[in-house]
């Protein structure tokens, strides 16, 4: 009985290692990402944390504002450009627009 329950242990450890193995390791968080720093024209820096996916939203930490704000991806001829209707972050290039109700501040990355 003992020759017979050997081989069996070690078929099933490998079995269970290869199926370690073959996990893919992803998991539903994104890495985290370095928000940048932006020096804008009114003398208020904001920080934006832009996504790793393609579509994914960017976050915003204004200067007048308790909460940072999310905005999602907008068309845009160029550039990369976010929104919730009533707050816009567009970036190109390092110098980035953001309007926040109707007013306009231009920004550059630090």
């Amino acid at each position: 009985m003992q020759l017979t329950m050997k081989p069996a242990l070690a078929l099933t450890t490998v079995c269970g290692l290869a199926l370690v193995g073959c996990s893919s390791g992803n998991t539903a968080t994104s890495p985290e990402v370095d928000p940048l720093n932006f020096a804008c024209d009114d003398g208020a820096n904001i920080e934006a944390t832009f996504p790793t996916e393609p579509d994914g939203e960017v976050t915003v930490s204004l200067p007048d504002q308790e909460e940072d704000v999310t905005l999602s991806r907008v068309e845009a001829a160029s550039g990369a450009k976010y929104s919730d209707g009533t707050t816009t972050f567009w970036e190109k290039g390092g110098e980035a627009l953001v309007e926040v109700e109707g007013k306009v501040k231009s920004c550059t990355m630090e």
